[in-house]
């Protein structure tokens, strides 16, 4: 078989191509009489060439190609460190945020708490201190009418609205005079009625349930419907008087609307195939993609 080898040889390195010499048919005419057969190897050649300048010239272009790799790897990593270093102040911007949203929240809830067991303490003075029942009537309404939340006082197992304020009226799209003597229940949607009868059924049973809950109600026209976190506060009276309730709502539709479409945004971004980078007004990256990073 054909050889091509770099070689060491006292003149230097050389390339050495050998090769043999094989019989063929235009071979025989004369050396037939030496019993050579087509095929057979007769002699062979070689040849050798300086390969000082080659090897030269390709310990060069490796010496060029490492070059270009390190300083690649060089710029790939001072980039992954930009940013990384961008990622770590933008979550820890974030974390700051996230931790001032909690200590709001923690406030405010508290302050509700507050204002809850206040209204508790009041109701059950007005049990004990007769003579003082308007009056203290006359604060009591006067805090939940100047509330910014929406309060409906309920009585009696049929749960009829008795008290409701103005942002309660605002929540079920209707004046505060044509709630008075409307039923709860008829204004809880379907896929949340069932659940609401049972829980008040629990309540008037005395068991322990849950102040907290999330119903689907419907307004004035039983068309719309508003999501809002409730709160449910028993209200102390004589054995002898019908059972009433507190119930404090929040209407939490509008920013259940914002929070999914700001996760539909967000996953959008993430799982779109096109890479997409989020600069700000100095064109300094704040937030890339998967795909861009791929």
């Amino acid at each position: 078989k054909e050889v091509l080898a770099l070689v060491d040889s006292p003149a230097g390195p050389v390339h050495r191509y050998m090769a043999p010499l094989l019989v063929k048919e235009a071979c025989l005419k004369c050396h037939a009489s030496q019993m050579y057969k087509v095929g057979q190897v007769r002699g062979g050649i070689s040849v050798s060439m300086p390969a000082e300048k080659v090897l030269a010239v390709r310990d060069q272009q490796r010496q060029h190609a490492v070059l270009l790799h390190a300083l690649g790897a060089l710029a790939i990593a001072l980039l992954l460190h930009f940013i990384a270093r961008r990622s770590r102040r933008h979550y820890l911007q974030l974390q700051e945020i996230s931790h001032g949203q909690e200590d709001l929240i923690a406030l405010r809830t508290q302050a509700l708490t507050e204002t809850n067991a206040s209204l508790a303490r009041e109701i059950a003075e007005r049990q004990h201190k007769e003579g003082l029942i308007r009056e203290s009537e006359a604060r009591y309404r006067s805090v939940i009418e100047t509330s910014q939340s929406a309060i409906l006082i309920v009585s009696g197992p049929d749960l009829r609205i008795v008290f409701a304020n103005e942002p309660a009226a605002m929540v079920f799209a209707m004046p505060v005079d044509h709630l008075d003597g409307q039923r709860r229940i008829d204004y809880v949607e379907t896929v949340d009625r069932e659940s609401f009868v049972e829980r008040f059924a629990r309540r008037l049973r005395g068991e322990y349930v849950s102040a907290q809950s999330r119903l689907h109600l419907l307004r004035a026209d039983k068309l719309e419907v508003r999501i809002c976190d409730t709160h449910v506060s028993a209200i102390d009276v004589d054995s002898m008087e019908m059972q009433q309730w507190v119930i404090n709502l929040r209407d939490v539709t509008d920013h259940l609307s914002t929070e999914r479409r700001l996760q539909i945004a967000a996953a959008v971004m993430e799982n779109a195939a096109e890479g997409i980078i989020v600069t700000d007004a100095g064109n300094l990256i704040i937030e890339v993609n998967p795909a861009f990073t791929a």
